[in-house]
Parts: C-alpha cells; sequence; structure tokens
C-alpha cells in the first residue's frame, strides 16, 4: 500500500507467496490498524486519507480468493 515504506518490497514478496499458496485474508482489526496509521497526518506518505485509505482497502478486498474473517468491530464499515 505504500511503495515508499522501507519493508514494501519484502512484505509484497512474502504476500505474493502467500496468497499464490493459500489464498489471502485480513480481520477487521488489520483494517482498523491500516486506517489509523495511514491516514494520520503525521504518516509520511502524502494525501493519504481515511476515505482514499477506505478505498485502497475496498479494492484489496475485491481480489479474487481474498477472505475476510469479521471482528465486532471494523472502523473501514460495510466493504464486504
Amino acid at each position: 500500500m505504500d511503495p515508499a515504506h522501507q519493508f514494501n518490497g519484502v512484505a509484497h514478496a512474502r504476500l505474493v507467496q502467500v496468497a499464490s499458496a493459500k489464498g489471502m485474508g485480513n480481520l477487521s482489526n488489520t483494517e482498523n490498524g491500516c486506517l489509523r496509521i495511514m491516514s494520520n497526518p503525521g504518516y509520511p506518505f502524502p494525501g493519504l486519507t481515511v476515505d482514499r485509505v477506505r478505498g485502497i482497502l475496498t479494492e484489496l478486498t475485491r481480489v479474487e480468493g481474498h477472505l475476510f474473517r469479521p471482528q465486532p468491530l471494523c472502523l473501514a464499515g460495510n466493504l464486504r
């Protein structure tokens, strides 16, 4: 999600490897943390508002084979 992040390449390679073998999924806690951190004005990637990060998450949940494991509170809203 953040190509400028120091671990983006390593994380992306691992996610591709895992997703290819087992599919990909996430928890609402993951979405909540992503929204909270990446939309913070102090985050070094400019222009990431709550709405923009929510939009990125929405796109990611549409990837074929994605599995969402809901939890009681999801700040991203009802993306599914």
